[in-house]
């Protein structure tokens, strides 16, 4: 699944759920540091920091960053063998 400028945390769990085990997510959207630069963007739909990797912290984490206005993970949901 690859996500790209979107944000509905309570689609979140469909998206955990979508994924077969051993699928990956790849997923970026802006974070609240947009906000310095872009005051009128609404908040409910801006990452705080931390929160994808926290999202899927419990998968295996390929790739994990925070710029200065975006989010970004890769994560592999677990398989089901996978202890």
């Amino acid at each position: 699944i690859v996500v790209f400028r979107f944000l509905s945390r309570p689609f979140m769990p469909h998206i955990r759920a979508a994924l077969r085990p051993g699928g990956r997510i790849i997923y970026q959207t802006f974070n609240r540091r947009i906000l310095d630069t872009r005051p009128d963007m609404n908040p409910d739909y801006l990452l705080n920091l931390g929160e994808l990797a926290g999202t899927f912290g419990d998968w295996r984490i390929i790739h994990s960053s925070e710029s200065a206005h975006t989010s970004h993970i890769v994560a592999t949901k677990p398989s089901r063998h996978m202890p």
